[in-house]
């Protein structure tokens, strides 16, 4: 029987840590919708009972789904343009073209139903969007408080200061 000691390569555990509460949510094969979390699209993961009055972007409006999804399709197509990558764009280019004819056409019903798969996607792969984040909104309230200001302040100016 072969030990295996430290690190193990092939393991298939995730560890998720909500950046609200602090608690620890861990298994084997698991992702982080296996226990009520989310990410946003800066990293920082919560369990949705943590939210408090933050809107959910799983309940968000039509019109914000699609801006999302568009975005990021948008954003897509520049990266591939950028590397030398021209018919990925292009096709980038054309989901984002049909998407915005079947966002004025479709009824949103319909338009969920089409759309909502790849929608979930885009939220697994990047994250929901900051504003529905509510660590990222609580740094937006505290960059604008100027008690915060001052500390950042202070903070950089006696940061070569060793104590």
């Amino acid at each position: 029987m072969k030990v295996r000691n430290g690190f193990v390569s092939n393991s298939s555990s995730s560890s998720f840590v909500c950046n609200i509460c602090g608690a620890i949510e861990s298994g084997y094969d698991a992702s982080i919708k296996d226990f009520d979390m989310e990410m946003c699209e800066n990293g920082h993961e919560f369990h949705i009972d943590c939210m408090g009055d933050t809107p959910n972007f799983n309940e968000a409006d039509t019109k914000t789904r699609y801006e999302y999804l568009k975005h990021l399709k948008e954003e897509s197509a520049k990266k591939w343009r950028k590397n030398g990558h021209e018919d990925y764009a292009k096709i980038e280019e054309e989901y984002v073209e049909q998407l915005s004819e079947d966002f004025a056409n479709l009824d949103e019903d319909d338009f969920i139903d089409k759309y909502d798969d790849d929608i979930s996607d885009m939220v697994s792969e990047y994250g929901v969007p900051e504003e529905f984040c509510p660590v990222c909104r609580k740094i937006k309230q505290c960059e604008s408080d100027p008690d915060w200001q001052k500390y950042l302040e202070l903070k950089e100016k006696f940061k070569d200061i060793n104590v």
